[in-house]
């Protein structure tokens, strides 16, 4: 999708080279790339190790932008998003020549000089190692200067480095934003993933190592580094585990709150199927009843017109006409009432009874009674939801082995809270919930749970650690302590 002033946005690309050539010589798959520029910042800064892809994503980028304002496919999946742009510059590669008397440092200048006199908002600007060929200190600060100036121009920018002092630039100039190439640092290895938001090391002593470097050699060289440089490097290791940590519990916590919504939308538009259903039926109830009302009064206006064929008082026929329509009204305004205020009769679940969501198909497990609405609060694989108890039919034992609909089998849970409430329950029912709570609470590796079941008359209790005291699952159980609910609280330790 192309689109004027757009972000640059790539969606799992790659470079058609290097698909043609992996398919040819059935190499392993392209690495894809995803990232993007032109929302939140306008300039990116990338970084990581040497053979690491710095190039081949610019490559990319350049390419497939290229591609598509000459109205082709790019390799690429949906989401992916390119600008028009009116100029593209890049500066990639070693263009140092003899003949015409120019060195490498000398040939990059004169490539970014040229992108500098005509950048502006409308081009993209992809420049190689930034900087390099001449005194690294100079060579970095000149780097930085044509960062700055880019940035303010409104092009969008990508370049690589080595530098150091380019990778603070995100902290300095606004619009400027950080990069790297992943490299797995226990085998080695790149692993030519792009992520956005971390500088990156260059792992040069660590490639040079892949590579076949004299050990020896490499020994000098860490000692010449110094403490300082590798604890930076061994912060940014840290720093990029822990982005990618927190980037999968996001990813998880986003699918899970998919799910909820997914579900929440099928429970509503199952129950206003229901309701409506029930509107229809209601209606059609009152309908017959007027219909029956009506027949009624037909007939008995039939029988007060006999009733005047044969003389009989007009007082008399007055008042059972009168008396007819009294009754009529009566019978009306019930059946409206019904209409309106027709209760549904709420069945009686208990907590740890299996019970079927029926608008929904699904299984689940009673957590509280009914309460003054009538719901019920239910947990099912991996949420809890209230429904109403009509909406809830009991499930016999045998299916207790019911699976969710692709999810994992409903015995295996994936959470169990630390306390079970039996209070209100008689022993005969309490005694399932009893079996099931502390057999999950195994299973999900729980050392200490909270019988409750309340002080009352003591019965409950006594009956509660008797049958504790004969549970395979228990190591030990005791009363409570005067802060943790006393005597009508059971705490138990379950056996590793």
């Amino acid at each position: 999708l192309m689109e004027e002033d757009a972000p640059l946005t790539l969606a799992e690309a790659r470079h058609p080279l290097l698909l043609k050539a992996t398919k040819e010589l059935e190499k392993q798959e392209v690495v894809p790339l995803t990232l993007k520029l032109g929302e939140r910042f306008r300039t990116l800064v990338i970084t990581g190790p040497n053979t690491g892809g710095k190039t081949v994503a610019l490559k990319t980028v350049g390419l497939l932008s290229l591609i598509a304002q000459s109205g082709m496919h790019v390799p690429a999946k949906e989401g992916t998003r390119l600008p028009v742009f009116e100029k593209v510059f890049a500066d990639i590669g070693d263009e140092q020549s003899i003949e015409a008397s120019l060195s490498t440092f000398s040939s990059h200048v004169r490539q970014i000089s040229k992108a500098l006199s005509e950048a502006g908002k409308g081009s993209l600007i992809l420049l190689d190692e930034i900087g390099v060929g001449t005194d690294p200190e100079e060579g970095a600060a000149l780097a930085e200067a044509v960062v700055e100036y880019l940035t303010g121009s409104g092009a969008l920018t990508i370049v690589t480095t080595h530098y150091g002092a380019l990778k603070t630039l995100a902290t300095k100039i606004p619009g400027v934003e950080n990069g790297s190439m992943e490299f797995d640092s226990e085998n080695f290895k790149p692993t030519f993933r792009f992520i956005s938001g971390i500088p990156g090391s260059s792992y040069a002593l660590e490639v040079a190592s892949n590579l076949g470097m004299s050990k020896e050699v490499l020994g000098r060289a860490w000692d010449l580094v110094g403490g300082e440089h590798r604890d930076l490097s061994k912060l940014l290791v840290e720093l990029r585990e822990n982005l990618q940590e927190l980037s999968a519990e996001r990813k998880e916590l986003f699918d899970s709150r998919e799910a909820i919504e997914d579900l929440q939308k099928l429970y509503k538009d199952r129950l206003q199927k229901v309701r409506a259903a029930e509107k229809e039926l209601k209606g059609k109830t009152l309908k017959e009843s007027r219909e029956v009302v009506e027949a009624t009064r037909r007939q008995m206006e039939a029988l007060l017109r006999e009733i005047q064929k044969t003389q009989a008082e007009k007082k008399s026929v007055k008042r059972s006409r009168e008396a007819l329509q009294e009754k009529r009204r009566e019978l009306e305004e019930k059946l409206e009432e019904f209409q309106e205020k027709l209760p549904e009769k709420v069945e009686r679940f208990v907590p740890g009874e299996r019970v079927e969501i029926k608008s929904l198909k699904i299984p689940g497990e009673v957590i509280s009674e009914p309460d003054a609405k009538g719901h019920v609060r239910v947990r099912t694989a991996n949420l809890v939801v209230r429904v109403p108890a009509a909406d809830l039919a009991k499930k016999p034992s045998a299916e207790v082995g019911t699976k969710y609909p692709g999810k994992s089998s409903y015995d295996t849970p994936e959470r169990v809270g630390t306390e079970a409430d039996l209070r209100g329950m008689t022993f005969e029912e309490a005694q399932p919930v009893i079996d099931r709570y502390l057999d999950e609470a195994l299973l999900v590796g729980v050392e200490q749970v909270y019988i409750i079941h309340g002080k009352g008359t003591g019965a409950l209790r006594e009956k509660v650690r008797k049958y504790l005291s004969r549970c395979p699952q228990v190591e030990s159980h005791r009363l409570g302590a005067w802060n943790e609910g006393g005597d009508g609280v059971t705490i138990v330790t379950l056996k590793k």
